[in-house]
């Protein structure tokens, strides 16, 4: 019985703690976050709004040729990062406009442009069939992550593609050589000898 009246009163003590009001937590901003909101407010009063754009006037009407390099004009405007530059670059170069896209791709370059830009950029001229470039462009991801293994194992798998199987093999034992090999490794690998380029 004694169990009984403790559970009881243990519920009920609950119940009114849960009944009674709550005083809210008061949110600690640190003041470096409350500076940049403030700063980051400021910089909006001041720009002015973009105006809107309509895009359906991009294609509506137009053939596709026309319609498609309106819409990645648009798109370049807006592009905020190299990936986003890269992609259009990728849609020019292999659509056959190669001047555009290795003017994107130059402006790309020209600032400071990561592993990632040059890994990017090497798929891009791989797929067009433009070897060199991508080898090229390869080699600046290895001087700029020489160790990363992620890196190694894309640009291994692009050696294999293209029939190097000396350079494949060097990249390739540096990455699955060691005793705990990440599963991806091995599907880019064996994609790679079965003709798959890496996503």
């Amino acid at each position: 019985m004694n169990r009984l009246l403790v559970l009881l009163a243990a519920g009920l003590l609950t119940a009114a703690a849960l009944a009674a009001p709550q005083k809210p937590v008061e949110k600690v901003i640190p003041q470096k976050t409350q500076a940049k909101k403030a700063a980051s407010q400021k910089i909006q009063k001041k720009t002015k709004p973009k105006p809107r754009v309509d895009y359906k006037a991009l294609y509506k009407g137009k053939k596709g040729e026309e319609a498609g390099k309106a819409l990645l004009d648009a798109a370049l405007k807006q592009a905020g990062d190299n990936w986003e530059k890269l992609s259009i670059a990728r849609i020019y170069y292999l659509s056959g406009d190669k001047a555009q896209g290795e003017a994107i791709i130059q402006k790309v370059t020209t600032a400071e442009a990561d592993a990632d830009d040059w890994l990017q950029i090497g798929h891009i001229y791989f797929q067009a069939g433009d070897w060199d470039k991508a080898e090229s462009a390869f080699n600046k991801v290895l001087q700029k992550q020489p160790d990363d293994t992620d890196y190694l194992m894309d640009i291994a798998a692009y050696y294999v593609l293209h029939g190097d199987r000396e350079k494949a093999d060097a990249l390739l034992n540096r990455v699955l050589g060691g005793k705990d090999v990440e599963n991806g490794y091995l599907i880019k690998a064996g994609g790679a000898f079965l003709g798959v380029k890496p996503e």
